[in-house]
């Protein structure tokens, strides 16, 4: 099958670096922000600080904490075994040069510094539905739910749910994982069921 992966909390834990992360970079600049909703997805949310800001934190902080972050605890041990199993894995992105200055470096290095096994990266896919259609993409796992409703709505591809803080509240009509050892066996059970 093709797998489809997004990166940030998916392979990542990003939220909780990117709040540690950010409350630094407000201590640094003198701002005024505080928490206020964790469990929005964008710092914009969480803080309720504008555009202007979130970029300037992105762009100042986002590359270093993007190629630092650790992967989720067993994602290298389950992505070698899908690749075992003769699996191809397609990493898809948001990641844009809004934000980055080159979001397929970055990505590309991160990778391969954490031993992550992948077929092809693509980065500025906003529109990740899509993505899994020109890709022929059989399964695709994020954590954005509107990824994933938008990818199970296409009509081809099986869409998986990564909980994290921001979404685990959420009523959603998908399926929903904790972790790479479930992605692994819901993989598995699909695999018999062809």
């Amino acid at each position: 099958m093709n797998i489809g992966i997004d990166i940030d909390d998916t392979l990542t834990d990003l939220f909780r670096t990117k709040i540690k992360t950010a409350k630094k970079f407000i201590k640094e600049n003198n701002y005024n922000y505080k928490v206020v909703d964790k469990t929005q997805i964008y710092l914009s949310g969480i803080f309720n600080w504008g555009a202007e800001v979130s970029k300037k934190f992105w762009q100042e902080e986002g590359s270093k904490m993007l190629s630092n972050i650790s992967p989720r605890k067993y994602v290298r041990e389950i992505i070698q075994k899908l690749k075992n199993d003769n699996h191809s894995i397609v990493i898809i992105t948001a990641r844009t040069t809004d934000m980055h200055k080159d979001p397929y470096a970055i990505s590309e290095a991160w990778l391969k510094k954490n031993g992550i096994l992948f077929d092809k990266l693509l980065v500025g896919k906003e529109e990740k539905a899509q993505a899994c259609l020109d890709e022929n993409i059989d399964v695709f796992i994020d954590d954005l739910p509107k990824h994933v409703l938008d990818v199970n709505n296409n009509g081809r591809t099986t869409a998986i749910l990564m909980q994290t803080i921001a979404n685990k509240n959420l009523k959603l009509d998908c399926l929903r994982v904790k972790n790479w050892k479930q992605i692994y066996k819901i993989i598995k059970n699909m695999e018999e069921e062809k």
